[in-house]
């Protein structure tokens, strides 16, 4: 097949994962014949980049929100017929191939596979033809064993590539945080903030779902979760000195630093270090995490109470604990899971679950916390039902550590 010579191919990239876009454009980067020319994050933002940017060809993740991958395939192609799309997953997924391929795709491929063969892809639809990677379709024992071997070698590269991007990421202070108020019901005041970590990454914000998991798989999370407590630390104890005293700091520990060696001691020398009296910090473990190994659970959770921290089962109620459990986990509180505040003020089912959580919590002396307020019909029922404490867009989103300063001071 003759190529195109000097044609330089127009690229979206459609995709929720900000990691993988990143990736993809550092890899256009170096292709004198490709150019990215926009990106979108969901279906739907995808649709109205198309009215307005050129494109000759969209790499269309399959798992996309609002409007997935299929369905977008469909309206573009009905729309666009000449836009070459080809379809991209992270594994194979019975029946979507051919699916794709009645829908119109012109190319289907496993993410691991596009860091060496996209640059052979695009040319050979653009020029007419079809790119079905093997790995995404082929089934057959006596190939089973080349193909896995393939896809090892190239999530290997990916992983290798992800680790050193972190461990440079974490030289040069790369990861930072935001902060999202936490609100008393009862008298509308600021009475805290939840840590969150954010990546600053090539001039863009990634949240945690970019990278999270990738982060506890490589453990890199241990290393900078300590950078995010102390940089928390070190935020809120400033906003002590400056007359804001009574604001408590909540950090959330994933399973991977509850579980390592030295948690309690780095925990202790950070709020040595910081000077940040122990009672404002506040340790927010899952339900889950909480319930994997109970004695062990009991006995790290025994060991932070006596340095004199504030601890609170996070999500709770979306997990498997028995309410009996609560009696014996030495917390501080509960933290409603959002999915429960989404609807509470439709759902009488949430509302009525969301009621027996906070008389059980008050019964056992429990602060309870509600996550992901919205509106304002949400904070009335939880007002109502005696919830001690809310957070959510409702009042306000994360924000930087400067932008939390000023809505002190100007409070």
């Amino acid at each position: 097949m003759q190529k195109t010579e000097n044609k330089i191919y127009k690229i979206i990239i459609a995709d929720d994962h900000q990691l993988f876009r990143e990736g993809i454009k550092k890899l256009i980067y170096n292709k004198p014949n490709l150019e990215v020319s926009g990106e979108a994050s969901d279906g739907k933002e995808l649709i109205d980049l198309l009215r307005n940017t050129a494109c000759d060809l969209i790499l269309l993740d399959l798992s996309m929100p609002n409007i997935n991958g299929l369905a977008a395939l469909d309206i573009i192609k009905k729309k666009y017929p000449s836009l070459k799309i080809i379809i991209v997953t992270m594994y194979h997924e019975n029946g979507f191939f051919d699916q794709t391929i009645e829908k119109g795709a012109d190319g289907f491929m496993l993410k691991t596979q596009m860091f060496s063969k996209l640059t052979e892809a695009v040319e050979i639809i653009m020029n007419g033809g079809h790119y079905y990677d093997a790995l995404s379709i082929n089934h057959d024992l006596d190939d089973e064993k080349m193909d896995n071997k393939i896809l090892q070698n190239n999530i290997n590269y990916f992983n290798n590539t992800f680790e050193r991007d972190v461990t440079s990421a974490i030289k040069d202070n790369e990861f930072n945080v935001y902060y999202q108020p936490i609100l008393s019901t009862s008298t509308n005041k600021i009475t805290g903030v939840e840590a969150l970590m954010r990546w600053y990454k090539n001039g863009q914000i990634l949240s945690p779902q970019d990278f999270i998991e990738r982060i506890e798989k490589t453990k890199q999370i241990i290393e900078i979760g300590k950078v995010i407590l102390e940089k928390s630390l070190t935020q809120v104890k400033k906003w002590h000195d400056m007359g804001y005293s009574n604001l408590s700091v909540s950090v959330n520990f994933s399973s991977v630093q509850f579980q390592s060696p030295h948690i309690v001691k780095n925990i202790k020398d950070a709020l040595e270090r910081t000077n940040l009296c122990p009672k404002k910090l506040r340790i927010e473990i899952t339900e889950t995490l909480a319930m994997q190994n109970l004695n062990f659970t009991k006995k790290i959770l025994g060991e932070l109470r006596n340095l004199g921290v504030t601890i609170l089962l996070d999500d709770f109620g979306c997990g498997h604990s028995s309410l009996r459990y609560l009696q014996h986990f030495p917390v501080h509180g509960l933290k409603i899971d959002r999915s429960f505040i989404e609807s509470i003020d439709t759902n009488e089912v949430n509302r009525s679950l969301t009621e027996g959580i906070i008389t059980i919590a008050k019964q056992l002396k429990l602060k309870t916390v509600a996550e992901g307020v919205e509106n304002e019909k949400q904070l009335k029922v939880i007002k109502d039902k005696k919830c001690e404490e809310y957070q959510g867009f409702y009042f306000s989103k994360p924000l930087s550590a400067e932008e939390f300063e000023t809505m002190l001071t100007e409070a």
